[in-house]
């Protein structure tokens, strides 16, 4: 199973999550995802920013039109 391993220089922690667990974390309500996702843009800056490239890297799209993001299909 493969891991992220997050680093938090301030504390000098390193923490190991698997990527299930860091999504959850990351998307909070949102988590489980569907389809079709509508992110919260009164989140802080950072996390709506790293909401957005995680969607991305599971092969979802953003719809400009609808302001939401939806699942690829093959």
């Amino acid at each position: 199973m493969d891991w992220l391993l997050l680093k938090i220089s301030k504390e000098g922690l390193t923490l190991r999550l698997r990527w299930g667990e860091y999504d959850k974390t990351l998307f909070g309500s949102l988590w489980p995802l569907g389809d079709v996702v509508k992110l919260d843009t009164n989140v802080e800056r950072l996390l709506f920013l790293e909401q957005q490239e995680r969607l991305q890297a599971l092969g979802y799209q953003f719809n400009d039109k609808s302001l939401d993001w939806h699942r690829k299909t093959q």
